[in-house]
C-alpha cells in the first residue's frame, strides 16, 4: 500500500511520448517499472533463499541482534531491498545524480542562472557541504540552494505511515534535509530547499512548487507555462523512473536454492513478446543443367570426368525428365 501510494503520486512517466532519451526507457528498464506499477513480484520464487549480490544480505528471516526485531526477510521478490541497499554507491549515482543533473537544465531552458555541484559555495569553514544545484531566480542576489532527497516509503520505520498517509516518506526526507542545510543556508541569507522525491515517483509539495516557479520564470502566456511544466515534470519523473529501474537490475538477487542457477538478472516476466524464433536458411534448388539429360555434350563431359561408367544407367534409364536433376 505504501508504493501504490508513492505511484498514485506520478501521472507522468506512462503518458510521456518517448520523443528523447530524456522520455525513452529501455524494454529491460520499462518491464521492471510496469510490474512494480502493478505490484507484482520480480523474481517469483517458491520458497527459495536469495541472497543481495552488493551487501550479501539474503531472504532468511532473523531477528537475533535487533533492538526491535521484524519477522520479514530482507531480501524481497519486488525489488525493495535493491533499493535500500547503502553498498557500492549505486543509489547516488544511477537515481539522485541524475534527477540533480535533470534539474539544472530545466531551469537552463528557463532562462535561469544554475550552477551544478558548486564546490565552495558554503560560506561556512566548519562546512563541507556541496549542494547539488544552486538557483538565481530574483535580480536581489540571494541564490536558491537546492538538494536532492530520495526517498524510499519500503523503510522499516516510515512503510506503515507511508501505507496510511501519501506523502509520509518525503515529508521525513524533507525534515532530515532541512537540519542538515536549514541554518548552514539562512547563515549566508540564501534560501533553501529539499528537493524530495519517492520511489515511486510522488513529489513533495515544496518541490512541486519549485517546478512551478520555474515554469513562471521562462515568461509567455499561461498556456505556455503549463506546457513547460509539463514538459519539465515528464523529464523530471522519468528521470527518477529509470533511475529505480537501474538500481533494482544492477542488483538482482541471487538465487541460492540447491539446483542449476538461473543466469543473473530477473526473468522474463512476459510483458513483452518474445523474440522471433531462429528459422534455417530456405533451401535452394540446384540450379537447372543447361545440357538435356541425353545430350551427346553431357555424355562426354561425365566421361572426361571418369563418372560415365558408374552413372550411366541413372541418367538414361532412370533420370526423369527434370530440369533440376543433373
Amino acid at each position: 500500500m505504501a508504493l501504490y501510494n508513492s505511484n498514485c503520486g506520478d501521472t507522468f512517466s506512462f503518458s510521456a511520448i518517448p520523443t528523447d532519451s530524456d522520455t525513452t526507457f529501455c524494454n529491460q528498464d520499462f518491464e521492471v517499472l510496469t510490474a512494480r506499477r502493478l505490484l507484482l513480484r520480480l523474481t517469483p520464487t517458491v520458497g527459495e533463499k536469495q541472497q543481495c549480490p552488493s551487501c550479501l544480505k539474503n531472504s532468511t528471516v532473523s531477528t537475533s541482534g535487533l533492538r526491535r526485531p521484524h519477522f520479514f526477510p530482507e531480501v524481497d521478490d519486488f525489488g525493495d531491498h535493491s533499493i535500500r541497499c547503502a553498498k557500492d554507491g549505486l543509489r547516488a549515482r544511477l537515481w539522485h545524480d541524475p534527477i540533480a543533473r535533470i534539474l539544472t537544465r530545466i531551469a537552463k531552458a528557463a532562462n535561469i542562472i544554475c550552477h551544478y555541484e558548486l564546490a565552495g559555495f558554503m560560506s561556512s569553514s566548519n562546512s563541507n557541504k556541496r549542494p547539488d544545484a544552486v538557483f538565481y531566480i530574483e535580480t536581489t542576489g540571494q541564490a536558491h540552494i537546492v538538494d536532492v532527497r530520495t526517498n524510499d516509503v519500503t523503510i522499516h520505520n516510515w512503510c506503515k505511515k507511508s501505507a496510511l498517509i501519501p506523502g509520509y516518506a518525503n515529508d521525513q526526507g524533507m525534515l532530515l534535509k532541512n537540519k542538515k542545510w536549514q541554518a548552514l543556508s539562512a547563515a549566508q541569507n540564501d534560501h533553501f530547499l529539499a528537493f524530495g522525491i519517492e520511489v515511486g515517483g510522488r513529489l513533495h509539495p515544496a518541490s512541486d512548487n519549485f517546478i512551478r516557479r520555474l515554469s513562471f520564470s521562462a515568461g509567455g502566456t499561461a498556456s505556455e507555462q503549463a506546457a513547460f511544466r509539463t514538459w519539465a515534470l515528464q523529464r523530471l519523473h522519468c528521470t527518477s523512473q529509470r533511475g529505480v529501474a537501474r538500481i533494482i537490475r544492477h542488483r538482482a538477487p541471487i538465487n541460492m536454492g540447491p539446483r542449476q542457477v538461473d543466469p543473473r538478472g530477473y526473468r522474463n516476466l512476459g510483458f513483452l513478446p518474445p523474440p522471433p524464433p531462429l528459422l534455417p536458411p530456405p533451401l535452394r534448388p540446384p540450379l537447372p543443367s543447361p545440357f538435356p539429360p541425353s545430350s551427346p555434350l553431357r555424355l562426354g563431359l561425365l566421361t572426361q570426368a571418369g563418372l560415365f561408367e558408374q552413372r550411366q544407367c541413372s541418367l538414361v534409364h532412370t533420370a526423369p525428365a527434370s530440369p533440376f536433376v543433373l
